[in-house]
């Protein structure tokens, strides 16, 4: 989330010119990596998978591949969230939300291929982007040049994006004004589930109104 409000942020440089900063005042990140290498199972699987030869296999990746992708890094709760549906059927904001996750995780649209390729390659394996190394249309994404100040918030049952990757932002991004934040929640529950209003939006809007004023 990119709050426009003012300000300026320097992100893309292609070492000649240091222009092309764009109007970002205030960043709120929401369970986003920076250090893919301590995305524990999903780190692993992307060290050993040819991504370049399965995507041109398979072209684009089907929602439902991805969806299945998901699904496989958390086996044990795959097992265990019917079970706790019914343990929690009394909780109509948990039953509402466990309904949203569901259909969300059942319509994920297709990946372009070689975005997929790119994002697995680049930012997964290589963790290009924690490294300062990481390019879009031949230009470098320096995040030391990131003035905005930045929210984070990771959740501390993720095993998608666990803390210690997320938190790696703190260290790449070269804002001075930095905020950490762990809340409860796995990879998805942290902004769509039941207490993500209570303990990620409420916080972010708080944060952002501090920081907006003109």
């Amino acid at each position: 989330q990119a709050d426009l409000t003012g300000g300026k942020v320097s992100f893309m440089h292609d070492g000649t010119n240091t222009a092309g900063d764009v109007a970002v005042k205030n960043i709120v990140s929401i369970a986003a990596p920076m250090d893919t290498h301590k995305m524990g199972m999903l780190a692993w699987v992307m060290q050993r998978v040819p991504v370049d030869q399965v995507a041109k296999r398979m072209g684009n990746v089907p929602g439902p591949v991805s969806s299945l992708g998901f699904r496989m890094l958390t086996p044990a709760k795959n097992l265990t969230r019917y079970a706790d549906l019914f343990m929690n059927m009394y909780d109509q904001d948990y039953v509402n939300g466990f309904d949203s996750m569901n259909q969300w995780m059942s319509q994920l649209g297709d990946y372009p291929q070689e975005a997929f390729v790119q994002f697995t390659r680049d930012f997964m394996k290589h963790n290009k982007l924690y490294k300062g190394q990481m390019k879009f249309r031949g230009k470098l994404a320096d995040l030391k040049k990131v003035k905005a100040s930045l929210l984070s918030f990771a959740g501390k049952g993720d095993q998608v994006a666990p803390p210690s990757a997320v938190k790696a932002a703190m260290k790449a991004v070269g804002s001075k004004d930095k905020t950490y934040v762990e809340v409860r929640g796995g990879h998805m529950g942290v902004f769509a589930g039941s207490g993500a209003p209570k303990n990620v939006w409420g916080p972010a809007a708080d944060w952002l109104a501090t920081r907006s004023k003109s």
